[in-house]
């Protein structure tokens, strides 16, 4: 979250959601890329989506709740129900079925 919004950082663009993250309720975020588009979704929702090219990314690593790169200040506090990297990109309707089928903890 940057400036309000759900965002992903990647070295060659970053792409803005526009949606915030909700404070004090589980939300299911999930992130597709097919080679060319990457999508972020919310609770099986579409909310943000740009071309990008990610193969040549210097530092090809995920990292969840480490501080932003500028000046250290902004990090993830809250809770993960999991985590899953997966090869290939859901499609908007998988992504809607796995949001679907999610039993969040309480």
């Amino acid at each position: 979250v940057f400036d309000g919004d759900i965002r992903f950082w990647a070295a060659d663009g970053d792409v803005v959601s526009g949606s915030p993250l909700e404070e004090g309720r589980w939300q299911m975020l999930t992130v597709t890329y097919n080679g060319t588009t990457l999508t972020i979704y919310k609770d099986g929702d579409p909310i943000g989506k740009k071309d990008v090219a990610l193969s040549n990314d210097p530092e090809a690593y995920v990292s969840i709740g480490k501080p932003d790169p500028w000046d250290h200040k902004r990090s993830f506090h809250g809770e993960l129900q999991d985590f899953t990297i997966r090869r290939g990109a859901f499609s908007d309707t998988e992504v809607k079925q796995l949001f679907a089928n999610i039993k969040p903890v309480q």
